[in-house]
This record gives C-alpha cells, sequence and structure tokens, in this order.
C-alpha cells in the first residue's frame, strides 16, 4: 500500500475459469490500518465466499500472537512492519495444521491490567478486555465515534480458544505481590468475559515464551475459576522461554524457529484437549 486510496489489479486473464483469492493484511490494528470499499468482479458467476471449515479457533493474545519481528533480526532491525508476519506465527501454523479457520483478536502491546509500560504505573488506555468486546474499537475511536461497535459472537463461533496474555502485563506487575493478585483478579474477569461469548468453547490458557513470570498468576486465576465455576473446559499449556540460539527477532520477540517450537505444543495440547487429528 503506497497511497491513501488506490484501486489494485488482483487478478486478470483472458481464460474463462475459477480463481480463488485471499487477501491478508499483514501488519496488526496497533500499527496499521485499511479498508476495503469495494471489490469489481467482471467475471460471469461473480463473487462467491470460500466455504467455511469444519473446524474454528480464537485467538486472543497480543504481539507475540501478530507475528511481530518475526522477520528481524535483534540488536540489528529496529522493529518495523515489514517484519511482522501473523501467517507465520505460532496461531496461524496451529490452526492450518488442522486445517480450521481462526480469528486472531491480538494487539501488540495489549495487556489485561497493563499493557507494556516502561513507567511504574499500568498502562491501562487499550487493554483487551475492552478490545474484545468490540468489533474494531480502534476504527471507531479514531472516526470520532462515542459508541464503539460491539462484537456479535455468532458471526464466528469458535470451538476452540487459546488465551495467550500476560507478557505485557508482567512489564508492570513485576515481582510485586500487590499486582500480582490484581493480575489473578483481571485475568478471572476475562475468563468471564470470554467464557460468557462462548458457553460452549474450550479454552486453553497459554503463556511464558517471552518470561514466565506471571504464569502461576494464570495457573491461580484458571483454578479458581474451575473451581467457582464449575467448569471443566478450561486448559493450560505453558511454553518454554525462547532460546537465543534459536535466534531472537526484532525487540527481543520470538525468531521463525521458535514459534515453530511454541506450534508444535500447542497442537499437542489441541489432540489431547479436541480429540483433533
Amino acid at each position: 500500500m503506497d497511497s491513501d486510496e488506490d484501486i489494485y489489479k488482483i487478478y486478470e486473464s483472458d481464460t474463462v475459469r475459477k480463481v480463488k483469492l485471499r487477501l491478508v493484511k499483514m501488519s496488526d490494528v496497533a500499527f496499521t490500518k485499511v479498508g476495503i470499499k469495494e471489490i469489481i468482479i467482471e467475471g460471469e458467476e461473480g463473487l462467491r465466499p470460500t466455504d467455511s471449515k469444519e473446524r474454528r479457533i480464537e485467538f486472543i493474545g497480543d504481539s507475540i500472537t501478530c507475528g511481530y519481528g518475526i522477520e528481524g533480526i535483534f540488536n540489528t532491525d529496529v522493529f518495523n512492519t515489514t517484519q511482522e508476519n501473523p501467517l507465520e506465527a505460532y496461531a496461524a501454523k496451529t490452526a492450518r495444521h488442522f486445517n480450521a479457520d481462526f480469528n486472531c483478536v491480538s494487539w501488540s502491546g495489549i495487556g489485561v491490567i497493563s499493557s507494556w509500560t516502561e513507567d511504574d504505573v499500568p498502562s491501562t488506555g487499550w487493554l483487551m478486555p475492552m478490545l474484545y468486546r468490540h468489533t474494531d474499537a480502534a476504527l471507531d475511536n479514531d472516526l470520532g465515534k462515542s459508541e464503539f461497535e460491539i462484537w456479535d459472537n455468532n458471526v464466528f463461533k469458535p470451538q476452540l480458544i487459546v488465551i495467550n496474555l500476560g507478557t505485557n502485563d508482567a512489564s508492570y506487575t513485576k515481582d510485586i505481590k500487590e499486582r500480582i493478585d490484581e493480575f489473578v483478579v483481571g485475568y478471572y474477569k476475562l475468563l468471564e468475559q470470554v467464557r460468557n461469548c462462548n458457553l460452549k468453547a474450550e479454552i486453553i490458557c497459554t503463556l511464558g515464551a517471552m518470561g514466565q513470570g506471571l504464569c502461576p498468576a494464570v495457573e491461580t486465576a484458571v483454578n479458581k475459576f474451575k473451581t467457582a465455576t464449575n467448569d471443566d473446559k478450561i486448559h493450560m499449556q505453558f511454553f518454554e522461554v525462547q532460546l537465543e540460539s534459536d535466534g531472537i527477532g526484532s525487540d527481543w520477540h520470538l525468531s521463525l524457529k521458535t514459534h515453530n517450537k511454541m506450534s508444535k505444543m500447542l497442537i499437542s495440547k489441541i489432540e489431547e484437549v479436541m480429540a483433533w487429528k
């Protein structure tokens, strides 16, 4: 994209044939926005959506899920969106393995009670509980709307939800007990929110590839929620911390090799939880 608005020719041929097209926005909405005003079709049959797949997964996460810095090199590259590739991140890889449609609710730097902060105060302007509730809060905010559109959970009904949050919260909680307790409360409330929107879905709570400081807090929140609600459809899967020997991406983010390892671990857990092959 090199202009504010333009017409892009996706496919052209003198031979009549059926063509399947896929448009993918590689950068997450934390950095850029793009919209489609019109799709112009000159073919005889017009446009038909691709059939939905039987399996559906929703991923709720941060920059890791967005594939932030996956094509960059730590201490060599300064991150920009050309180094972001969500299709090679663990989430998309896992969905492809199971031939599943997937929905990513992910935003770089976002957290549960605090997004990434370099200060000793929480960054609360943009948090996952608010983002998850709305269709596109960022766009509505930029358009100056006083009320944001609420997402209709009937549009995409996942059989499985993977939550990978807490990495950015750790920049605020550090090793301070009161802040960790606050995170446990916030994570519990997020589980309530996600469950109320997806009554039948299995949920896998994950964390750890960029630090395991809040893994015990996630475990505490999950166990409290399972006990209080008698919910047996919530599970945990903690990733191994990335290794420098596997390469490090931009801004200390995960390399392609680390995403591959994460995907393999998650695939194994999903096979156990969902009995998918």
